[in-house]
């Protein structure tokens, strides 16, 4: 409940000046799907085969084409190793070398993926996102999810009547800004949008009960030694 789990906001969040975020240079599109555990031990071979592989090759080929902003690619080392070269000759692979999450997302105009949390951070910043769950029932039901993939809470889904060139274009007529909406709702899921996240959160931890912790963490040890004891 909220007296045990408060609400406070993302401490790196505090990094971020939203009035500021607004005024950057948004240049990119970030594109980034998740990892398939599925794919963890299958060979290159099989890997390019796979939906996950050659859905990300359509995907890249329509944004090599794509001149208006710079594309960049965050993905799984296996992804990289096995990329045509003449795709990535036009997208940029972003590493930990290349700098943080944080900095990259001040840059980036609109996010691409699919069931990834990086979509909640793009959110936060003002960032429209675009949802490509190509194997949508697959992952359901193999990996799950924490929010109803029919129904979600901001963003665009790519489907077969909206796919991703039409997506990408009546975002960009709306100059990649967050439809009314979106705007409007954000306070549904963010309690907070400033940056006193780490003041609330150090209020939180200072003002703990530490022996009303202890006593009831050893009065749910003992009642688990006794649940054993007398099995």
């Amino acid at each position: 409940d909220a007296k045990r789990a408060p609400i406070t906001g993302l401490a790196r969040w505090d990094m971020i000046d939203l009035t500021q975020e607004r005024l950057n240079n948004r240049d990119k599109i970030l594109v980034f799907y998740t990892w398939r555990p599925w794919l963890d031990d299958i060979s290159d071979e099989s890997f390019r085969a796979s939906q996950y592989f050659q859905h990300i090759k359509v995907t890249l080929t329509i944004l090599s084409n794509y001149d208006d902003k710079q594309v960049i690619l965050m993905m799984h080392p296996k992804l990289h190793a096995t990329l045509d070269q003449s795709l990535l000759s036009k997208v940029k692979l972003w590493t930990d070398n290349d700098g943080p999450m944080n900095e990259l997302l001040s840059s980036v105009a609109t996010v691409i993926t699919d069931y990834s949390s990086i979509s909640w951070e793009a959110y936060y910043r003002e960032i429209p996102v675009i949802f490509d769950m190509f194997d949508q029932a697959r992952y359901a039901d193999e990996v799950g999810s924490y929010i109803d993939l029919d129904e979600l809470p901001f963003g665009v889904k790519v489907t077969q009547d909206k796919h991703l060139q039409v997506t990408l274009s009546e975002i960009a007529e709306r100059h990649y800004q967050l439809t009314s909406k979106e705007l409007a709702d954000k306070t549904k899921y963010f309690a907070f949008q400033d940056q006193g996240a780490s003041e609330r959160i150090h209020r939180q931890i200072m003002a703990l009960n530490m022996k009303a912790i202890k006593r009831t963490k050893r009065h749910a040890l003992m009642s688990a030694m006794f649940r054993v004891l007398h099995r």
